[in-house]
């Protein structure tokens, strides 16, 4: 089979001219004669905390095989840990933007969805809830990310990862499968099976999918569309409907896996399930008083019929009714009872949420009438305004009882000393000022600035500290949360509740609402007057990240594996930019929701 391949690969090297692949999705792909194949191939299987599957690390192999007959240079993992993809991940995006051509990333394993975002399950995960996922799995919109900003002609993702949620039992909300996404340029990216439903690991020695995709990669002259058409129609046909492929794609070019001058037609076929239809019967009485009374729910029917027919066969169906009947009654009035109670406790407590509202508010307003009169200052080189903090103690993390909370939020006390910090991220134009270039995806001199990495900051301090001589620096983890809550211990500075327009993240109904960040000071601040603490863009500390507080998070680090992120970003659910959450990353990397603001001792 590979030599009848490569056969094939020799007589079309001698016939096919170099196309062009400047600009990605757009102008026509470059076919198999002329671009760079690059593939990362993922299989996990030996889950220790969860039943382990059959056939990811299988099909990992067999896609292995296939793709490098086909010309891709392929990076195969098998039964991998969260470091261990990650790293690979960031690997073949840096493997993309240096060479170019096409990428291929494939995935065989556990995979769900929390709150509309995907994620890929590493053999080692254990999460206690929900949120733990966002910490211990691998996100596919990182997958995205890096694959986008390479640049490269064009990408094809493909996930067998739409099983069933491992961990279903111990989540509030036990989402199927995998949440729909939509391409980014140049991308196409195919499912198992449709948004939200389920695959088989299958039986065999390789899964449904993966094995009717093996069988067609190689069919000479199939355009991309082409071959997952027959994959679809194959695996929809065997799984009697039940897994139906899926995919998304913004690919305007034409892609072969193999080309040649054949341009064959497919056929599909659909499958028709008929409804069934459930037969009703009624049970009739045979006397004209029963037939007037049967469905009667008022005891008095039922007692008044004992009375006028003692000897009825029907006597000890009535006396059932009749038993029931009044039983139903006094679990009613008892239930009305606590309903009352129930009502008169809400009230209360209504009343004295309302009490306490007041009272913060109250405090809130002194609070910010003492920040203003003591001070605010502007650096003259960018522009940034601060505002003094005053020190304080406060209780970091978050209760148990908060809702989107990880087992990382551990709730313990911590003090910070006085400390000024900008009003707002810092923004492009401020980052232009100081550096001369512009390294954000969106565009504008008054949205923050974006995709830079923590090294990337370090050097902008740098550079403007010598400038302003002044000793300018990231915040620590704890004051940045400090200053975030202004005095509030609640999951939002503006209270427990959601709400709308309150920040710029995904779901929260501003006119940014999950497609990009939104100008600086956009939305009403907090009590200290801070602009954007939650939502627009992750901010970078200058304190080493840990997945438990252990003292790091109240400290600066120089040399740290990874730097923790606060505050969440423009595409994260409201449950993702709370005033506890956290999160930590490579001090290299880089994507369109980093970016950071400054602090002054």
């Amino acid at each position: 089979m590979r030599l009848s391949i490569a056969l094939l690969i020799s007589v079309f090297l001698l016939f096919t001219l170099p196309l062009s692949a400047t600009e990605r999705g757009v102008k026509r792909v470059e076919t198999y004669a002329t671009a760079d194949r690059h593939a990362l191939v993922i299989g996990n299987s030996a889950y220790t905390q969860t039943s382990p599957l059959r056939n990811p690390v299988n099909d990992a192999k067999s896609m292995t095989s296939s793709l490098q007959a086909l010309g891709f240079t392929v990076t195969t993992l098998t039964d991998s840990n969260q470091r261990a993809m990650d790293q690979a991940i960031r690997k073949f995006g840096k493997t993309l933007r240096n060479q170019g051509g096409v990428g291929l990333f494939y995935y065989a394993g556990h995979g769900m969805q929390v709150d509309g975002e995907n994620f890929l399950l590493p053999v080692d995960i254990d999460p206690s809830t929900e949120a733990d996922v966002h910490y211990d799995a691998v996100p596919v919109g990182k997958l995205l990310g890096q694959m986008e900003a390479a640049g490269n002609g064009m990408n094809i993702v493909i996930l067998d990862a739409c099983r069933n949620n491992p961990f279903a039992r111990s989540f509030r909300s036990a989402s199927k499968g995998l949440a729909q996404v939509s391409a980014p340029s140049g991308t196409f990216i195919s499912y198992a099976t449709g948004p939200g439903k389920v695959a088989a690991d299958g039986e065999g020695g390789n899964g449904l999918f993966t094995e009717k995709l093996v069988a067609h990669l190689a069919t000479p002259g199939l355009k991309l569309e082409e071959v997952f058409k027959r994959v679809r129609v194959d695996v929809q046909r065997e799984s009697m409907g039940k897994q139906v492929p899926w995919d998304s794609s913004s690919v305007t070019g034409d892609f072969f896996f193999l080309p040649s001058g054949v341009q064959p037609t497919l056929s599909t076929s659909a499958t028709a399930t008929t409804p069934q239809v459930a037969s009703t019967g009624a049970i009739r009485a045979d006397e004209s008083a029963w037939r007037d009374i049967e469905n009667s729910r008022d005891p008095e029917d039922f007692q008044f019929f004992l009375e006028v027919f003692p000897e009825s066969p029907l006597a000890k169906t009535a006396k059932f009714k009749l038993r029931r009947l009044e039983r139903k009654q006094v679990k009613a009035e008892q239930e009305r009872i606590a309903k009352q109670e129930e009502e008169r406790k809400r009230l209360a407590e209504q009343k004295r949420k309302a009490a306490a509202e007041r009272k913060r508010q109250e405090e809130l307003a002194a609070l910010k009438h003492k920040q203003e009169s003591e001070g605010v200052w502007t650096e003259s080189n960018t522009g940034i305004k601060f505002r003094r903090i005053p020190g304080g103690g406060f209780l970091m993390g978050s209760p148990f009882s908060e809702n989107h909370r990880s087992r990382y939020e551990n709730q313990h006390t911590v003090r910070v000393d006085v400390f000024w910090l900008a009003e707002t991220e810092v923004t492009q134009a401020q980052w232009q000022a100081v550096m001369g270039s512009n390294p954000s995806k969106f565009r504008g001199s008054d949205l923050p600035v974006e995709n830079v990495s923590w090294r990337d900051v370090q050097e902008f301090i740098k550079k403007l500290n010598a400038r302003s001589r002044k000793r300018f620096r990231l915040p620590t983890e704890a004051e940045w949360e400090y200053a975030a809550r202004a005095g509030t211990q609640t999951a939002y500075y503006w209270g427990d509740g959601i709400g709308r327009n309150n920040a710029n993240c995904k779901g929260w109904g501003s006119r940014w609402d999950g497609s990009q960040t939104a100008p600086a000071g956009s939305f009403q601040p907090n009590a200290f007057g801070l602009h954007d603490m939650l939502g627009n863009v992750w901010e970078w500390t200058c304190s080493q990240y840990k997945k438990s507080y252990d003292g790091s998070e109240q400290k600066c680090s120089v040399s740290a594996s990874k730097y923790s992120l606060r505050g969440g970003s423009w595409f994260n659910p409201p449950g993702g930019v709370r005033a506890a959450t956290r999160g930590g990353d490579d001090p290299a990397s880089r994507h369109s929701g980093l970016g950071f603001r400054l602090a002054q001792d």
